[in-house]
């Protein structure tokens, strides 16, 4: 076997299992240490908009759970309407849901930040027709 174009040394098999224990020993512990630092450098993978919809209704006490009728939607922000060039990086996402589906089927928004573990912020509740989520 050659390496950087010389041949390898023979050593005995003990040898070249310890030379991987030991190899392995310092690799595992950077390994994971490269990757706890991913969220720091953001370079983590957030949540997605399917995600967020599914774990906003725990962020909204007072929304039922289980209420299939609320039809929670998320859209990154850049892609709504709330979004301008001065409000880049406000929100992630911009989920808009009917807080009372069997009473009304008004509809409202909220904005989301979130971060690979979750939602990390939300924005007060805003009528769907109000300019900007602030």
């Amino acid at each position: 076997m050659l390496f950087g174009g010389r041949p390898l040394p023979e050593r005995p098999l003990w040898v070249r299992l310890l030379i991987i224990v030991m190899f392995l020993g310092v690799a595992v512990p950077l390994a994971r240490f490269a990757f706890t630092q991913l969220p720091a450098l953001g370079l983590a993978r957030k949540m997605t908009a399917e995600e967020t919809a599914a774990a906003l209704p725990s962020r909204l006490s007072w929304l039922p759970r289980n209420d299939a009728g609320r039809d929670i939607r998320c859209d990154e922000h850049r892609q709504t309407s709330d979004w301008s060039p001065e409000r880049a990086g406000a929100w992630d996402y911009i989920c808009t849901f009917a807080p009372q589906p069997r009473v009304s089927q008004k509809r409202v928004k909220v904005g989301v930040r979130v971060n690979h573990e979750g939602i990390a912020e939300m924005s007060a509740v805003y009528d769907l027709d109000a300019r900007y989520v602030k």
